[in-house]
């Protein structure tokens, strides 16, 4: 009977420890990018509202619904760009806090990327305005030749350094080789902070 009791008692731990993870909140704000004007609209219009996502760089990309967005949202962010575009927000962070950031990928067959990448990546900062740079922190590259027609996951942990506090996700586009084309959906962008 105890052994019985022991099990049981683990096993609630262990849900229990699932379930706390699983309700850990979003670091990101509008990381699903329903927030918006509701219209097609390219990262350099006056009218577009991403917030509180910045764009860096060139103009290319835009929010988008030419396909819909994973698990079934209306909007997705696309980056096309051939030099460099970057999407940004920025979120606090614990000194030496583990992180898990995930989000979805497409690439269309229509529109398939070839010589170019998209990537997502972590930077860390000692202060809050983004002025005191220590490290990035690697989430995917996404390149051409995957899976096609359909929304993709990706996903990683990662640890922050000891003296971070704020920690900037980034969203670039980037030419690899020459005569690059076609594009990239970016979705359902999550960062959560893990219990240590």
């Amino acid at each position: 009977m105890k052994k019985i009791f022991f099990y049981l008692l683990t096993c609630a731990a262990i849900f229990t420890s699932v379930k706390a993870e699983n309700k850990a909140p979003n670091l990101l704000r509008n990381g699903d990018f329903e927030i918006n004007n509701g219209q097609t609209t390219q990262f350099n219009a006056d009218h577009l509202d991403l917030s509180p996502w910045k764009v860096f760089g060139s103009d290319g990309g835009f929010l988008h619904n030419d396909y819909l967005g994973e698990a079934g949202s209306a909007w997705s962010v696309k980056m096309f760009d051939d030099l460099a575009t970057y999407l940004v927000q920025d979120f606090p962070v614990s000194p030496g806090g583990k992180y898990k950031a995930s989000g979805f990928s497409y690439n269309a067959s229509a529109d398939q990327i070839n010589n170019k990448e998209a990537g997502v990546k972590f930077d860390w900062y000692s202060d809050l305005n983004g002025e005191e740079y220590i490290s990035s922190s690697h989430i995917a590259t996404i390149t051409g030749g995957g899976t096609l027609d359909t929304w993709v996951k990706f996903s990683k942990i990662v640890n922050a350094p000891n003296n971070a506090i704020m920690g900037r996700i980034t969203i670039f586009s980037q030419t690899t080789g020459p005569n690059p084309g076609g594009a990239i959906g970016i979705d359902n962008l999550s960062v959560v902070e893990l219990k240590r």
